[in-house]
């Protein structure tokens, strides 16, 4: 079985995030959830900025929740 740390976890859901941000900036109704999608791709970036594991371990939660 494959383990990932968490940066890298942390940048595979990022990814994710941001495919995912393209299809709710594609949809016409899709602001509001662009706009959360697009908050927590900002608080992930500030938080491998700040490389608090606390604030890491929320982002990663935050980004793997986005649907």
């Amino acid at each position: 079985m494959n383990k990932l740390n968490l940066i890298d976890g942390l940048n595979q859901e990022l990814k994710r995030a941001k495919e995912l941000l393209e299809q709710y900036n594609d949809i016409p109704t899709g602001a509001f959830g662009a706009t959360v999608i697009n908050n927590a791709i900002e608080f992930a970036e500030i938080c491998m900025q700040e490389n608090d594991p606390i604030e890491l371990i929320m982002a990663y939660e935050a980004l793997k929740n986005l649907e």
